[in-house]
């Protein structure tokens, strides 16, 4: 067992100037996280679409060639 003959109050005071209570709205802070992931999201989406429509013209300009060379030298 351990006993403590005098209190601190220097340690102590400085405790209590740096504590700090908080009361958070956890409802609120989810709302926001989860907003926030939700448009992470969109962006991903966004950008995967953007990819493959650039791929998809990629495609499609290579074939218009391929039709075009098939011609010239046909």
């Amino acid at each position: 067992m351990l006993t403590v003959e005098k209190k601190v109050n220097e340690i102590l005071n400085r405790l209590e100037k740096t504590k700090v209570e908080r009361f958070p709205d956890l409802a609120a802070e989810k709302e926001a996280r989860d907003r926030e992931e939700r448009n992470e999201k969109k962006a991903q989406i966004q950008e995967m679409k953007r990819k493959e429509k650039e791929e998809m013209k990629k495609k499609k300009e290579l074939e218009e060639l391929r039709v075009k060379i098939f011609y010239l030298l046909a």
